[in-house]
C-alpha cells in the first residue's frame, strides 16, 4: 500500500463538437500529492439545457487515451506520478448549443487548478448547416398562401439528428413581417407546424381580389438559439426561399371574384375586338357622315330665300333626320353598320338635292339681279319654270337616276339661258316665242289700241311695226317685252268683257273686283321692270281663277276665320308625307 495523492486539473477544455457530433480535447491532470495518485476516470453523461424545458441526457459515449508516449506508463497503470496528459473523445453530441458534463475519479469529485470544487467539461456544437426544409417543398420553392379570411399553417421538417430551436421572421422585398410568437422548437427527425397568420403581408384589393390571387416571393428567416455560456460568433441564419400566394377574400369567395372578373375583362376584350373591327371603321363612317351632313348643312342655311321656302323645309328635315339616325345606337355595334348602308345611299341622294337647290338658288339670284341690266322676261320667266321643275322632282322625297339626270338638266338649261339672256347671245327658243306672240296679237291689236287708246296705243303700233321683222339679239329685249305688254292686256281685256263690264269704265274701291285689279294691271304693264311684269301675270291669273288675294287675307284674318288648312294624316311626325288641301277656297267666290 502507498498513501494516496490528489489529483486536479488544469483549466478544463473547451470541447468544440464536428457536425457528425463528435468533440476531442486535451485534459492534464496534477497530482498534488507525494505519492502517484489512483486514476480511475469518469466522465458523467453530457446534459443539455435549452432555453425551453428542463435539462435532459444526450447518451454521448466517450474514451480517454494517453497524449504521449511518456504518458502511457501512467495510464497503463492506473496512476498519475505528476503530470498526465489524456485524449479525451466524446461520441453522440447531436443537440446545438451547449452541453456539459462532470469529470470524477472513481467517486470523488476533481477540482479544477482555478478552484472550482468540480470539474466541469463544456461541449459546444454550432451546426454549419440545417437540415430544415418546408414539407413538400422538394428541389421547388415552397409556397405559402395567405388569406385575410384564414389562418396560414405550414409544416416545417427537420431532417438532422439535432434539436432546434429558431427565431423565425418572413422577409417580403422591403418589408420584415414579425409574428406575435417568434420561436419555432424542433425535435431531431421531427416536425412542427408553424402558424405564421401573424405575419401576413398587407394584402390589396386590386392585386389579390381581382382577376388572380397576388404572387410575390419572400424569404422564411430561421435564426437558430444556442444558449451558452462562452463567447460565440455571429451565426448565419437559415433562408428559405419561398413563393407567397396572397388571396384578399376566401378560397370559394376568391374563385367566384376571379370568375367574376374574368367574365368583366372578357367582355370587355371583346367589346374592344368588336371596337377594332366593327366600331373603329363604322366610326370612321360616322363621323364622315357628320362631317358631310354639316357641310351640306350650312350650304342649305346660304341658299337664302331665292328658293320656295317648301324644298328648303323639306331638305332640313331630311338632313336632320340623317343625324337622328346617326344617334339611334351606339355606333361600335356591327349592326350599326346597316344603319351606315342605308343612310350612305339616301346621303348620296340628298347631297344631290342639295347641291341642285344651291344651284338653283344661284341662278335665281343671278336672274335677280342681272334682270335690271336687261334680261327678256320670258327668259327670266324660263330661268324660273327650269328652276322649279327642279326643285319639284324631290319633293316626292325620293328620286331615281333618270329623275337626277333630269334635276340636273332643268339646272343647266336655266343656267344657260341666264348666261345668254345676260350676255346677249342668240336664243333660238326666243326668237320663236316672239315671233308666235306677234303673230298670234297681229289681229287684236286694233281691239286693243280702241279699248286702251291714250295708255297703249302707241304699244300697239309699236307691236304691229314688228310683226314680220327677223328677231336679233339687239331686239329680245325690246320686241318681247311689247309683246308681252300687248298680251297681257289682250287678256286681262277679256277677262273684264267675260264679267259684263266695260274695260273703259273708271275704276275706284267700289267698283267690281274685275275692274279693280284691271287697273292694276294697267299700272304694272305701264312700266318695263320685270318685277312689274311678273306681278302684272300674277294679276291677270287672278282675274282668271277669280280668286284674289285681297279676299284670301280677309277671310284668313276673319274671326273665326272662313279659310280651312285641313292635312291628312291628322296626326303628323317628322318625314311623314302630309297632304294639304284647302276645302273653303271654292266658297269665297259666293
Amino acid at each position: 500500500m502507498f498513501a494516496q495523492g490528489s489529483l486536479v486539473l488544469a483549466e478544463p477544455p473547451l470541447l468544440n463538437v464536428d457536425e457528425h457530433g463528435v468533440a476531442t480535447g486535451a485534459i492534464t491532470l496534477k497530482n498534488t500529492g507525494a505519492r502517484p495518485a489512483p486514476l480511475n476516470l469518469e466522465l458523467s453523461d453530457f446534459q443539455h439545457t435549452p432555453s425551453f424545458g428542463k435539462p435532459y441526457a444526450l447518451g454521448a459515449s466517450y474514451s480517454f487515451a494517453p497524449l504521449t508516449d511518456a504518458d502511457k506508463a501512467d495510464f497503463n497503470g492506473g496512476q498519475v506520478t505528476h503530470n498526465l496528459h489524456l485524449k479525451l473523445t466524446v461520441a453522440r453530441l447531436w443537440d446545438a448549443g451547449q452541453s456539459t458534463a462532470v469529470l470524477k475519479n472513481g467517486e470523488r469529485d476533481v477540482p479544477t487548478e482555478g478552484g472550482a470544487k468540480q470539474s466541469v467539461l463544456v461541449a459546444v456544437r454550432v451546426p454549419t448547416s440545417y437540415g430544415v426544409q418546408l414539407e413538400g417543398a422538394g428541389d421547388a420553392t415552397p409556397e405559402i398562401v395567405f388569406s385575410r379570411a384564414g389562418r396560414t399553417l405550414v409544416r416545417i421538417n427537420n431532417n438532422d439528428a439535432a434539436n432546434y430551436r429558431f427565431q423565425w421572421e418572413l422577409r417580403v422585398g422591403n418589408l420584415l413581417e414579425k409574428p406575435k410568437n417568434p420561436y419555432l422548437d424542433l425535435s431531431g427527425h421531427g416536425s412542427a407546424y408553424l402558424d405564421m397568420t401573424d405575419a401576413a403581408p398587407p394584402i390589396s384589393l386590386l392585386d389579390g381580389g381581382t382577376i388572380k390571387d397576388e404572387l410575390t416571393t419572400g424569404e422564411l428567416v430561421l435564426q437558430p438559439i444556442l444558449d451558452t455560456d462562452v463567447g460565440l460568433p455571429p451565426i448565419p441564419p437559415k433562408i428559405i426561399p419561398v413563393s407567397l400566394r396572397l388571396e384578399f377574400w376566401s378560397p370559394g369567395l376568391q374563385q367566384a371574384w376571379s370568375v367574376f372578373w374574368i367574365f368583366v375583362l372578357l367582355t370587355l376584350g371583346g367589346m374592344t375586338s368588336i371596337w377594332v373591327h366593327c366600331g373603329m371603321p363604322n366610326t370612321g363612317r360616322a363621323l364622315a357622315m357628320e362631317r358631310s351632313v354639316a357641310d351640306l348643312t350650312a350650304k342649305l342655311e346660304g341658299i337664302g330665300p331665292d328658293i320656295p321656302s317648301h324644298p328648303r323645309v323639306m331638305l332640313a328635315e331630311r338632313l336632320a333626320g340623317f343625324k337622328t339616325n346617326l344617334g339611334s345606337t351606339w355606333w361600335i355595334f356591327p349592326s350599326f353598320a346597316a344603319t351606315l348602308d342605308s343612310c350612305d345611299t339616301d346621303l348620296k341622294m340628298v347631297t344631290e338635292w342639295v347641291n341642285v337647290a344651291y344651284d338653283v338658288s344661284m341662278a335665281l339670284r343671278s336672274a335677280r339681279e342681272k334682270a335690271q341690266d336687261g334680261i327678256p322676261p320670258t327668259v327670266l320667266r324660263w330661268i324660273g319654270e327650269r328652276c322649279a321643275c327642279a326643285l319639284s322632282h324631290f319633293e316626292s322625297g325620293f328620286t331615281t337616276a333618270d329623275e337626277l339626270k333630269h334635276m340636273r338638266d332643268d339646272v343647266a338649261a336655266a343656267q344657260q339661258y341666264l348666261t345668254a339672256g345676260s350676255e346677249g347671245g342668240a336664243i333660238a327658243g326666243l326668237e320663236r316665242a316672239i315671233q308666235e306672240r306677234e303673230t298670234r296679237l297681229a289681229p287684236l291689236l286694233d281691239a286693243i289700241k280702241a279699248t286702251f287708246p291714250k295708255r297703249f296705243g302707241s304699244l300697239c303700233d309699236q307691236v304691229r311695226s314688228q310683226i314680220g321683222v327677223a328677231v336679233t339679239p339687239a331686239s329680245y329685249l325690246d320686241r318681247d317685252t311689247l309683246s308681252l305688254k300687248a298680251d297681257l292686256l289682250s287678256q286681262a281685256g277679256d277677262l273684264v268683257r267675260r264679267a259684263g263690264l266695260s274695260a273703259e269704265a273708271p275704276a275706284d274701291k267700289t267698283s267690281p273686283l274685275p275692274l279693280q285689279n284691271l287697273a292694276r294691271v294697267l299700272d304694272y304693264i305701264s312700266t318695263d321692270a320685270p318685277e312689274t311684269l311678273r306681278l302684272a301675270r300674277l294679276v291677270v291669273s287672278e282675274m282668271r281663277q277669280d280668286i284674289y288675294e285681297r279676299d284670301l287675307m280677309a277671310e284668313i284674318a276673319a274671326d273665326p276665320p272662313k279659310v280651312e288648312v285641313l292635312h291628312d294624316p291628322l296626326e303628323c311626325a317628322s318625314g311623314m308625307p302630309v297632304r294639304i288641301r284647302k276645302p273653303s277656297l271654292m266658297k269665297l267666290r259666293r
